[in-house]
């Protein structure tokens, strides 16, 4: 173990004691004061054997979180809290087990916040270190990438979109590259060194091997290389029409081959069934707890320019029929007629209408409009999409008729499903992402459905929300 990484380990140790210490004092508070039903035990009931029990759940974490890879930079972030999800829920059962078998009184209150309020606990421990870690120069994976063309420009992508890990690319090795292709490598990757052979490596190096056929590289004299200089490396696949997320892997003893399984998701008729469930009561909940802020908006809009404050807009759905969108009205009354007049006079314009179908200076969104886009609340109405079955709460965002044709085969994974109010689009950068990635996403947000993936693109969402990143 790296002594650099050592204050990861003493972060999630940390996140033990601390969730435990904090579920005893609200045990003793509320116990004394509140409900003695929910907290039916005695102050003695932080017992030896109930700490031993504890300590000894939170040493299996720390060696499962371990086995994980977390106390490695080179982990994702979203992986991370995956695995902390999974291990403080099934935690939460053997925890509850053990006070069955003690044949006790169980405090409820006191086993949920000693094992749910771990997940907060130890992401919060986490972001702590990573940030004490930066600022003392201690937080980044010195990164070589050795590959094709393609490949390891796709790679470098992926890199860049992690925002917990800071890949410090030292350079990119394009052994088989032609002079043309190196120089476009570096139009779309600046300020990355480019290199015909990987250099001398070091114990801290990570290699990235990347490339874009089976037999492009010695695999085997570049593995030896990096173990021989006590380095670490990772493997891109050469595979193209597919992706590796979610994909299921089948080992043959004795044999270097790995047979990789795909299961269809939300195509299921289960997973359709519990993504209309979980919509449903999202929505009713969504407007329950919005309803004043839902009131006070309308009387704004209202009080602008007397115009509705709704407006809906015909859009594309799940199978290509078309439902009506509805949002708080953000432009003004006659937004087409000066739409029509701005493309007519201004050709910067015209082609940054064509091309994303959206305007940075939009001169139709009203004041209270700029506002209501650049947090998403002119999105709140399309619950009742949500409600009637025409929308979905996360998905592709809806397409107008004309957007269609820029999907180009992809149009059928948009097809598949009910369009969301929020998607991997808007948890990625909104309107600053290009339209071709923005197709991208949809696709892949379809084939690789899962509840993991909603819950990630919601707290995505608000994250992006409240930065404003991307919003016009």
């Amino acid at each position: 173990m790296k002594k650099s990484l050592l204050p990861l380990i003493i972060g999630d140790i940390t996140g033990f004691i601390l969730t435990f210490v904090f579920a005893w004092l609200m045990f003793e508070i509320f116990g004394t004061y509140h409900d003695r039903a929910l907290f039916p035990y005695p102050s003695h009931v932080i017992t030896i054997n109930l700490i031993v029990f504890y300590l000894g759940l939170a040493a299996t974490g720390i060696l499962y979180f371990m086995q994980k890879g977390h106390y490695k930079l080179a982990t994702p972030w979203w992986q991370q809290v995956k695995h902390i999800c999974n291990f403080s829920f099934t935690s939460l059962v053997i925890f509850g087990f053990f006070f069955y078998l003690m044949k006790g009184d169980m405090s409820r209150a006191f086993v949920i916040i000693s094992w749910i309020g771990l997940i907060p606990a130890l992401m919060i421990a986490r972001l702590v270190v990573r940030a004490r870690m930066i600022a003392k120069g201690r937080w980044s994976v010195p990164t070589y990438l050795i590959g094709g063309f393609e490949n390891t420009i796709e790679t470098i992508y992926a890199l860049r979109s992690e925002p917990f890990i800071r890949f410090k690319i030292k350079a990119a090795i394009l052994p088989d590259s032609t002079p043309t292709r190196i120089k476009r490598f570096k139009e779309i990757h600046e300020n990355i060194l480019v290199k015909k052979a990987l250099p001398a490596l070091s114990p801290g190096d990570f290699v990235i091997i990347s490339p874009d056929t089976r037999r492009e590289l010695d695999l085997s004299a570049i593995i030896r290389k990096v173990t021989d200089a006590g380095a670490e490396f990772a493997l891109v696949p050469p595979v193209e029409g597919f992706s590796y997320y979610g994909l299921q892997s089948h080992y043959f003893f004795g044999y270097n081959i790995v047979l990789l399984h795909q299961n269809v998701r939300l195509h299921s008729l289960l997973n359709q069934i519990i993504k209309t469930i979980m919509d449903r009561i999202g929505a009713v909940i969504g407007l329950l707890l919005l309803s004043p802020l839902f009131l006070y908006i309308i009387f704004k809009i209202k009080m602008e320019d007397g115009g509705p404050a709704f407006f809906g807009h015909k859009r594309v759905g799940q199978n290509g029929k078309t439902f009506k969108c509805w949002k708080f009205r953000s432009m003004v009354p006659n937004a087409k007629e000066v739409l029509e007049e701005l493309l007519a006079k201004d050709p910067a314009a015209r082609e940054e209408w064509e091309r994303d179908f959206k305007l940075k200076n939009d001169p139709r969104i009203t004041k209270i409009g700029e506002i209501l886009r650049k947090t998403s609340l002119d999105e709140i109405p399309q619950l009742f999409n949500v409600l009637r079955g025409e929308m979905s709460l996360v998905g592709p965002r809806p397409i107008v008729t004309d957007e269609i044709k820029y999907y180009g085969d992809k149009i059928n994974d948009y097809y598949a499903v009910r369009p969301g109010i929020t998607g991997l689009w808007q948890a990625s950068g909104r309107n600053d992402v290009t339209y071709a990635l923005r197709v991208y996403l949809d696709s892949w947000y379809v084939r690789h459905w899962s509840l993991w993936t909603d819950i990630v693109i919601v707290i995505k969402t608000i994250f992006v929300i409240i930065t404003g990143k991307g919003a016009y």
